[in-house]
């Protein structure tokens, strides 16, 4: 497979067109010994370029000989290619070979039309060893078709710009419409149309060792069995405008990343389709980067609609504000992104609006997804409508996952693998089934620093459904969540759950208890705060490690500095450096009355514990009544 770099050109005109060959060949003025204007429009090689007797062929010999720069110019009309014969370097027969630095320049795609025309079973245009800078603009290109590289243009070594230039209805090995092959190739692609071109490994353009840049234009309606966009192996591709699609292939409908790298900074990748895996982006052990343009609408029939993450190499990124993966559709797992192997990073932008039928906008299936940044929000599956965690590692250090949908863990469901939320907010989710904000199968859960909030389900664990795994909660906040018509506003524990410095307030359930609802396994609490969550907060003791504040008394809380019906006088849910808590008001029973722990020196806003004379219960850590008095005392 292979991949192209792609670099922009903003004329259209001749004028343009020189200056432009002026700046690709370094800055120094282009030396052209002739100028060329083909006056007839079939095949002949006859060795003469006089007026009303000059081919395209013949032009392009010509300009081969001289070593110099040339301009060849075409009128309106198809240019039909007839002479029989492959396998000659020298465009004597077959496909048209440049060896020079050369400039081609039509009245337009839809008036200038160069034709393989199925006679000569061969590409259009072999740009060979030695050819340098060539420039081909107002063109169309069509009907090569070739058993190898490159239907309609082989990029062996040469500097390649199209503008305005549409590239279609080609056949080849790999690279229907382009080739672009070797280190020093390259492919700028400013304007006009890479369509309906089929291949074996990137319909529309094939890299393999140089680079490809697309500006601005369109590569649409192209088919391949990997790549149906574009197919990259070792080389490198930018997208940085314009589109990539309605493509169509068995894996990577948009682009296909086999090795090498693709960076898309602008445009879309947009309305492609994969039978299998990848609708828009399939990346198997190279990387892509998504750092402006968005991956919208694609479909694959059955893992990742918009991105595929394949081998342990393999690694996507996204950044950027502007960047989004929206609206994609997976037949089975991952409407978003689908990690297999490898990794994906988010820090920026979104992942949203997609739909699975099974799990997950984003599924990790043996790999990791890191969230550092940006929303994971509105998608929709069966489970884990954000995220679902197979057997592989989810990380939330900020961002949010928000207002997704599943029948089972709503915002992130974890099966048997382990789930790392280290900051971020979890809110807004729903659940039709259990676990409006978590769902936590067989696997571990992890939060520290976060916000579970305002999540719904419509039976057990509004917030969080811990059905057999691991729960561990330090410096969370769970609250506002709502188990409708079941148990367990804040969590329904049948697992191993482990609360610490967390704050559990403000939950209501229908049945059960509207804060921590045990319906078996075990709940371990320790400088916890469960409050105002209704009747009652919790519906059988826990086991406490001490120093646990209640505004009732149904949470079995017996253990050393454990208060029970005292108020913990909690404010309302408040943004606070950037975190969502329960600041603790003047006064409160819950300040200084924890117990500081070793490897626990902040609050989940990142405050310093202690303050004071002892760490405060709970989530937030109060520090006016200590620091506030020494900052009048000092101004």
């Amino acid at each position: 497979m292979q991949v192209k770099r792609f670099s922009i050109a903003c004329a259209l005109g001749l004028g343009l067109t020189l200056a432009l060959v002026w700046l690709l060949s370094g800055g120094l003025p282009v030396a052209r010994a002739a100028d060329f204007t083909v006056t007839v429009t079939h095949d002949e090689n006859d060795g003469s370029c006089t007026d009303g007797d000059c081919s395209l062929r013949d032009a392009i010999i010509l300009a081969n000989g001289n070593g110099e720069a040339d301009l060849i110019t075409l009128g309106s009309g198809t240019y039909v290619l007839t002479i029989t014969g492959t396998s000659e370097e020298n465009c004597a027969t077959g496909d048209l070979d440049v060896t020079g630095p050369l400039t081609i320049t039509g009245l337009g795609p839809d008036q200038t039309i160069i034709d393989a025309s199925g006679i000569i079973s061969d590409r259009v245009l072999d740009l060979r060893l030695g050819a340098g800078t060539v420039v081909i603009s107002g063109v169309t290109i069509i009907n090569g078709n070739v058993s190898g590289d490159g239907g309609g243009i082989r990029n062996y070594d040469a500097h390649l710009t199209l503008i305005n230039t549409i590239v279609s209805s080609n056949t080849a090995d790999y690279g229907g419409g382009i080739f672009v092959s070797q280190g020093d190739a390259t492919l700028t692609f400013d304007g006009g149309q890479i369509l309906r071109n089929t291949a074996t490994g990137g319909g529309g353009v094939c890299i393999y060792q140089g680079s490809a840049t697309l500006n601005s234009g369109q590569i649409v309606s192209n088919t391949a069995i990997s790549g149906g966009g574009v197919s990259v192996d070792r080389g490198s591709m930018t997208l940085g405008g314009g589109q990539i699609r309605s493509n169509t292939a068995d894996y990577g409908g948009g682009v296909y990343v086999y090795q090498g790298s693709a960076t898309l900074g602008g445009g879309q990748i947009v309305s492609n389709t994969a039978d299998y895996h990848g609708g828009g982006v399939y990346v198997y052990l190279g990387s892509a980067t998504l750092s402006g343009g968005q991956i919208v609408s694609n479909t694959a029939n059955t893992r990742g609609g918009g991105v595929y993450v394949g081998q342990s190499t393999a690694a996507f990124t996204q950044t950027g504000a502007a960047s989004g993966i929206v609206g994609n559709i997976a037949g089975i797992d991952g409407g978003g992104v689908y990690v297999y192997l490898g990794s994906a990073t988010l820090s920026g932008g979104q992942i949203a609006d997609n739909t699975a039928y099974r799990g997950g906008g984003g599924y990790v299936g043996h790999g990791s997804i890191t969230l550092g940044g940006g929303q994971i929000a509105d998608n929709t599956a069966d489970y884990g409508g954000g995220v679902y965690v197979d057997q592989g590692g989810m990380t939330l250090g900020s961002g949010q996952i928000v207002s997704n949908t599943a029948t089972s863990g709503g915002g992130v469901y974890v099966y048997q693998g382990s789930a790392t939320l280290g900051g971020g907010q979890i809110a807004g989710n729903t659940a039709t089934s259990d676990g409006g904000g978590v769902y936590v199968s067989q696997g571990s859960a992890t939060l520290s620093g976060g916000q579970i909030v305002s999540n719904t389900a419509n039976y057990d664990g509004g917030g969080i459904h811990n059905y057999t795994g691991t729960l561990t909660l330090v410096n969370t906040t769970v609250s506002h969540n709502t188990a409708s018509n079941g148990d367990g506003g804040g969590l329904y524990n049948a697992g191993t759950s482990v609360l610490t410095y967390t704050t559990v307030a403000s939950n209501t359930a229908s049945g059960g208890a509207g804060g921590i609802h045990t319906a078996g396994g075990a709940v371990t609490v320790l400088n916890t705060i469960v409050a105002y969550n209704g009747t009652p907060n919790c519906n059988a003791g826990l086991t406490s490690n001490g120093h646990n504040l209640e505004d009732a008394d149904t949470c079995g809380f017996s253990a050393i500095g454990d208060l029970t019906d005292t108020n913990p006088l909690l404010g309302p849910l408040t943004e606070d450096s950037g975190t969502l808590v329960h600041p603790l008001l003047r006064g409160s029973p819950a300040i200084d009355a924890g117990v500081c722990l070793y490897g626990t020196t902040t609050d989940q806003r990142g405050v310093a514990r202690p303050v004071g004379s002892g760490c405060d219960i709970g989530a937030y850590e109060r520090w006016l009544e200590v620091y506030l008095p020494l900052v009048l005392r000092n101004h």
